[in-house]
């Protein structure tokens, strides 16, 4: 997306702080969603993509008009492309309805403005947030995120549970609080391959004790989503979208490194050659040097006394 825009000239000074926001970064910024409408929609489709956008704002955009885009087909990737690039977007929400494909959603997102991977789903058993009762989630809130389920057993399903992940993250947190933990979304594969998404607000009540009692309620929406056609990225082009700048990396430091799973600090401290007769334990009356003299030198005179007999 960068490309296009850097590829003109600015004139104004506005012009180019325009560019300059989008050139690339060491920390980018957070992934806005694009929920796009196809020539014809259910208002199952249409209910998604209205739900998607409101639990995603502020880092959603809502297109309203019809768009006769199809990714999948030949020369399908251009328009799209085009159309997220100007609007600032890296993931996109499609949602169409066919007598072949009714109920049609399709997930995909972008790298270097070009299409990285897409999964096409037919959605089932929709059920709207507006159906359950209680208070829904904040505006704008971080969700915990949880796959149940066979997805390592798959490498397909791997692929489609990074990119629910990519889609569900919200935006970028250095630090949680325990009272910013409100909403969790929850995301089961099941045979089919089929997968269930359901969405829960998490309270924290009194327990007597230190940390609280945790219960989880159900705000919806409520999905169940049917795999059907997919497009995912060579293996090079996804360790280029992969790799992390080298600002980001930690700088080598003697005899520390870094755990691979959160991030901890481990150090190596290197100890001469100790002696165990040296170390400063408690010694108890028997092992005293001089009783364990005397306890040698009665051994001694008892082999003598055998000898001379």
């Amino acid at each position: 997306m960068a490309n296009s825009i850097a590829a003109r000239r600015a004139k104004t000074k506005r012009g180019r702080r325009e560019i300059l926001k989008h050139e690339p970064k060491v920390v980018e910024n957070p992934k806005v969603l694009a929920c796009l409408r196809g020539h014809a929609t259910s208002s199952v489709v249409s209910g998604v993509l209205k739900e998607f956008y409101s639990l995603h704002r502020p880092l959603a955009k809502s297109f309203t008009r019809k768009n006769f885009i199809r990714p999948f087909e030949a020369a399908g990737e251009a328009p799209l492309e085009a159309l997220l690039a100007k609007n600032d977007c890296s993931l996109f929400m499609l949602g169409n309805h066919t007598k072949k494909r009714p109920h049609n959603l399709i997930l995909g997102r972008l790298f270097d403005g070009h299409l990285l991977d897409m999964v096409e789903f037919g959605i089932e058993d929709f059920v709207s947030l507006q159906a359950y009762a209680g208070r829904k989630r904040s505006l704008g809130i971080k969700p915990c995120v949880i796959f149940k389920g066979g997805f390592s057993s798959d490498p397909n399903l791997e692929k489609v549970k990074n990119l629910l992940l990519d889609v569900f993250r919200g935006p970028n947190a250095s630090e949680v609080d325990l009272a910013g933990l409100e909403a969790m979304v929850s995301v089961e594969v099941k045979d089919g391959p089929r997968i269930v998404i359901r969405h829960h607000r998490i309270l924290l009540k009194k327990s007597g004790g230190k940390l609280p009692k945790v219960e989880l309620e159900d705000t919806g929406p409520t999905m169940e989503l049917s795999i059907r056609r997919s497009q995912f990225a060579a293996p090079e082009l996804m360790k280029m979208a992969l790799r992390q700048p080298k600002g980001l990396k930690p700088k080598k430091v003697k005899n520390i490194s870094y755990g691979e799973g959160l991030g901890d600090t481990v150090g190596k401290v290197h100890v001469k050659k100790q002696d165990m007769k040296d170390l400063a334990l408690r010694k108890m009356k028997g092992l005293r040097k001089g009783a364990l003299k005397a306890a040698e030198q009665g051994e001694n005179d008892d082999d003598h006394d055998d000898d001379e007999k």
